[in-house]
């Protein structure tokens, strides 16, 4: 199952069946004479042989140095490849950034590059004190690229006297296909300005079959580099360009209405995250055969180089209506291009531990991008569902308060095995975090217990959690905030607390579930709204010093037309069988506030390095904020406020049974139980606190409508998986 289930009409009848994207690793790094292969590029010629670019870095992976430009040629669609030619070597100097263009009028290729001096790093040309500067070139080819010319210094034309860093690329140039400028070869290029920092991305354009290049406008805005260029139905030129201003983590487009000789400001694309990297952008219709410009862009869709993700939008990039992951790992650079059986391709840099260990070609269908599987999973559910909500003695209320909305509870066991602790808002989601305390395993409860007095600042939803530091000190925190979190802390069990204070991290909803992962590190996963909820990611960080400080944040899960929220999270039961030095697989429950889908789930193998493709669950269960706790026998109980869109328990307060292994083979499990029934507004219910006494006895605390007329309560219901198993024999 993958992350767009939307269905679409497949426009291409001759298109070669595809179940998954086959991938070819073209270049491999320390392979053919070469330390490291970067920065590729694609095409098919008019006689549709496929092409591969790519700088093949001679001793080390860096920018500069000893670098080649290196071509394989395909002639069966990417399946086979003739060996390696090298067609630019100046030596130990660095010829880059491979961007060729087709001038389908002539058949002839041109490879648009640049040169330095090897020993001329970045920082230098951009300073001005490096011994050259950065040089335009380009070379052709007639015979489908079997031979090249000599490169040809260009750079007069190409590059303003003040500009010092320069790019060509990396990735495909166009050929204008109407209007006044039909015909004409543009290729996307950015320049830094000599004695600055400022970026801007600019394009050259040929309007005599390459024989000499100009100078087209550059983007005003100054964070603006590396792009790639499309044409529109209208024949304005889109530029979709790598933004290097640091604060966003999003692609910019700019636009020509006057083929490419000026462009207007920037505007921030909302949906395509980028990790400041390279992208690719490129037609999949013809405008002149189709009447549509569907438009095809990849990049790692992150806030890191990871998650190499291919997107379709029928808008002209108004909206990207269809995506699938290709690579959830490392990956950087690609370049997409369409076959000639219309299958699509995407080139680009991947590998387990860091991006640039090859650089691979993925095929696949259109088909493939955007339609979903077949084993979509049902959205009700076939197993039992168990009714306690009407044994009131199971039920302890911990505080109800006729004129008092009391909101979303979260509770904390402590090592004894029956101190429980439990913190709430007063309103929906807050204001205020107020702290009760039972001492006898949850049948009562203290008054309201002295907290500092910026507890009544608290903004969203406080969550308890208790951690145990590498010092062997065990602490206890109450984690809150919609935005910036904070946090608490108490070093007493809870008797005392400070005030909170911002601990870095920033999400919709605190974290509710926080594990343990080796070196005795925590993974705290949490969800943060952009531009509104129904545009939510699942970001996570690590804290290697038993909560008292978060490292750098990190998004790591998103799905296009779905909002995957408030991750529930919790370690396999194998643990440490997998990998002694690992903690073992960890799994993720998602809500999805769309309500699209079902509820979702990620699963990491190695600690949150990657995540897995988000995957629909079952109907059962779906809903919002999933706690999970193992049972003494080693089945999984979850709690969560039902949410599938066909059961007769939906909205209210509801447990699932089963195992970890129903869970992840995507089985509906043993059985679900109704907990407590909402008689308040529509899923205002639900969010939860999950405890395992010593005896067995699991304590499932949430805020509900307990009687009709009444405001949300925070209530406790008590069982035994024993005594569940009686009732659903």
């Amino acid at each position: 199952m993958n992350q767009n289930l939307a269905s679409i009409h497949f426009i291409a009848s001759n298109v070669t069946p595809l179940r998954l994207p086959r991938q070819t690793d073209v270049f491999v790094s320390g392979q053919d004479g070469y330390q490291t292969y970067r920065i590729p590029s694609v095409i098919v010629t008019s006689k549709g042989t496929v092409l591969a670019f790519c700088e093949g870095r001679k001793n080390s992976s860096s920018d500069a140095g000893d670098i080649d430009i290196v071509l394989k040629r395909s002639f069966d669609r990417g399946k086979t490849w003739e060996p390696m030619q090298i067609i630019w070597d100046d030596g130990s100097n660095t010829c880059g950034n491979p961007c060729p263009v087709i001038d389908h009028d002539t058949g002839t290729i041109w490879l648009l590059l640049t040169h330095n001096l090897g020993e001329d790093r970045e920082g230098k040309i951009w300073d001005g004190t490096s011994k050259g500067t950065r040089t335009v070139w380009v070379m052709n080819s007639t015979d489908d690229g079997e031979t090249w010319s000599k490169p040809v210094d260009i750079t007069k034309t190409a590059k303003a006297p003040n500009w010092s860093w320069y790019a060509t690329g990396p990735g495909v140039g166009i050929q204008l296909s109407h209007g006044l400028h039909k015909s004409r070869l543009v290729v996307p290029c950015d320049h830094g300005i000599a004695g600055s920092r400022d970026y801007h991305a600019h394009v050259i354009y040929s309007d005599d079959h390459g024989a000499t290049w100009k100078c087209g406008g550059s983007v005003p805005d100054k964070t603006t580099s590396e792009c790639q260029v499309v044409e529109l139905m209208d024949g304005t030129l889109m530029l979709n360009i790598r933004n290097h201003f640091r604060e966003t983590y999003r692609r910019t487009i700019a636009f020509s209405k006057d083929g490419g000789l000026t462009w207007s400001d920037v505007k921030l694309d909302p949906i395509l995250t980028d990790p400041h990297c390279q992208a690719s952008l490129i037609g999949y219709t013809d405008k002149q055969t189709d009447k549509k410009n569907w438009l095809l862009f990849s990049n790692p869709a992150s806030t890191t180089r990871r998650r190499m993700t291919v997107r379709l939008s029928y808008d002209e990039g108004e909206t990207w209506s269809a995506s699938k992951l290709l690579h959830p790992g490392p990956s950087g650079y690609s370049c997409l291009t369409v076959l000639p059986d219309k299958t699509i391709g995407c080139f680009y840099e991947r590998g387990d531990r860091n991006p640039y260990e090859k650089i691979t070609l993925a095929q696949f269908t259109l088909d493939w991008l955007t339609k979903p599987p077949a084993d979509v999973p049902p959205r009700g559910y076939s197993i039992p569902t168990i009714d306690l909500s009407k044994e009131t003695h199971r039920q302890v209320i911990i505080e109800k308060k006729p004129e008092q909305y009391l909101g979303h509870p979260t509770t904390v066991l402590l090592a004894d095995g029956k101190t429980i602790l439990c913190t709430y808002p007063l309103g929906h989601g807050g204001p205020a975090a107020v702290l009760k305390k039972s001492i006898d395993g949850g049948f009562t409860w203290s008054d309201r217990l002295p907290v500092p007095d910026n507890w009544a600042t608290a903004t969203n939803c406080p969550c308890l959690h208790r951690l145990t530091g590498p010092d062997g000190i065990e602490r206890l925190f109450v984690l809150e905030g919609n935005g910036a979190m904070r946090q608490a802390m108490s070093l007493d069990n809870g008797e005392t607390w400070t005030p909170f204070e911002p601990n870095g991290l920033h999400g919709t909803v605190a974290p509710n579930t926080i594990v343990p992962i080796s070196g005795n590190r925590y993974l705290a996963h949490y969800a943060l709204e952009h531009d509104g909820p129904k545009n939510i990611k699942i970001w996570q960080s690590i804290s290697a010093d038993g909560g008292l400080t978060w490292e750098s944040e990190r998004m790591v899960a998103e799905v296009e037309r779905a909002a995957p929220d408030e991750p529930g999270t919790i370690l396999s039961p194998d643990s440490k069988l997998k990998n002694p030095d690992l903690s073992g697989q960890i799994l993720s429950l998602l809500r999805e506030n769309s309500r699209r889908f079902n509820s979702l789930m990620i699963v990491s193998d190695d600690e949150g390095e990657i995540w897995s493709e988000p995957t629909e669950l079952p109907g059962a269960l779906t809903g919002d904020r999933h706690i999970l706790r193992y049972a003494h026998d080693g089945r999984l109980v979850v709690t969560f406020r039902d949410m599938a869109h066909i059961s007769p328990t939906r909205g209210d307060f509801v447990a699932w049974v089963g195992t970890y292994e129903d869970i992840i083979e995507g089985r509906e499990g043993q059985y679900r139980v109704r907990l407590l029934q909402h008689h308040g507004a529509f899923g205002d219910c639900g969010y939860a606190g999950l405890e395992l006494l010593p005896d067995g006895t699991f304590i499932a605390t949430t805020y509900v409508v307990h009687k009709p007329g009444e405001k949300n309560s925070v209530i406790s219901v008590r069982f035994k998986l024993e005594e569940l198993d009686a009732k659903a024999k």
